[in-house]
């Protein structure tokens, strides 16, 4: 579980991911403001369908756990789930996944994250 704006979402961590996910029904529920692409962007699904998008929430506020951080976060129309954190979150804050405690640490402090975000000239997500 993950927060945006005080509200509980459904989250999932996806060590398949490239990148980071929100479903375009909690964008339009929580009223987050999206940021239109210069191109589509292409993603690659488990499901071998490909899915074309051209919104991204930049720099979304998130609170996971006790930790506030930044991540851009791509629009996905879909109603399984509310965010996916992908490969890109993991990177940036240094997240260590510990199955056996089935814990989450962030080995970076995420203060000293900055500038590591999805860019408006990014294409293509595979």
């Amino acid at each position: 579980m993950c927060f945006i704006n005080s509200t509980p979402l459904i989250a999932i961590i996806d060590t398949g991911a490239t990148h980071s996910f929100i479903s375009s029904c909690c964008v339009e529920h929580l009223g987050l403001v999206v940021t239109p692409l210069s191109r589509g962007i292409v993603i690659d699904t488990p499901a071998n369908d490909s899915v074309t998008t051209s919104l991204v929430c930049v720099k979304c506020l998130v609170n996971f756990g006790c930790v506030d951080f930044e991540l851009d976060l791509v629009c996905l129309s879909w109603k399984q789930m509310d965010v996916i954190f992908g490969m890109d979150w993991m990177l940036t804050f240094g997240v260590n996944i510990n199955c056996l405690t089935k814990s989450v640490t962030f080995s970076k402090l995420v203060e000293d994250v900055s500038g590591k975000f999805l860019t408006a000239e990014q294409q293509i997500i595979t």
